[in-house]
């Protein structure tokens, strides 16, 4: 998956932030380190018999983070996923499920969290806005922002559309 321009800041700024904190404690670390074929892992981070693997997810998936894992376990003593605060709950629950499938170690896996948006901004015309406005005025809840409205109208068409079929 490609990441935005923005996307890319963030992954580049997180990383560069754990390989610092990995050269601090004796590690010495490989950006886009080659594991197997042509895959590549965000940092390798290697100390005596100790090989640590550190991956920036932004988005989580359980298929995405279980072929990461497939990839380039077999070289990993330890992996770590940095995921932004928001996506920490789900970053476990997948980690968690891998660990049960494969048999690992409670420690083979490490979560760090960043404070970092996920969210992203979209600009809207005032034709939009007012309309969202009304909409909102049917359906929506107090604090609700554009976001919620705009899921809710979606849910409500495709439960709709479902419906009819």
């Amino acid at each position: 998956m490609s990441l935005s321009k923005r996307g890319r800041k963030i992954h580049k700024c997180i990383l560069d932030k754990a390989s610092k904190y990995y050269s601090e404690n004796g590690y010495t670390v490989f950006k886009e380190a080659k594991m197997s074929g042509r895959d590549r892992i965000d940092l390798l981070a290697i100390k005596g018999q100790e090989k640590v693997g550190i991956e920036c997810q932004l988005t989580i998936s359980y298929k995405i983070i279980r072929q990461k894992f497939r990839d380039y376990n077999q070289n990993l003593t330890k992996m770590v996923f940095i995921v932004p605060v928001d996506r920490k709950k789900r970053i476990d629950e997948v980690l968690g499920k891998i660990a049960s499938e494969e048999d690992l170690s409670k420690n083979f896996f490490e979560v760090w969290t960043e404070n970092v948006a996920t969210m992203i901004p979209v600009r809207i015309s005032k034709k939009t806005k007012q309309l969202l406005d009304e909409v909102g005025k049917e359906i929506g809840s107090f604090g609700d922002t554009y976001d919620d409205i705009i899921f809710k109208v979606l849910k409500k068409m495709v439960k709709n559309n479902g419906a009819s079929r």
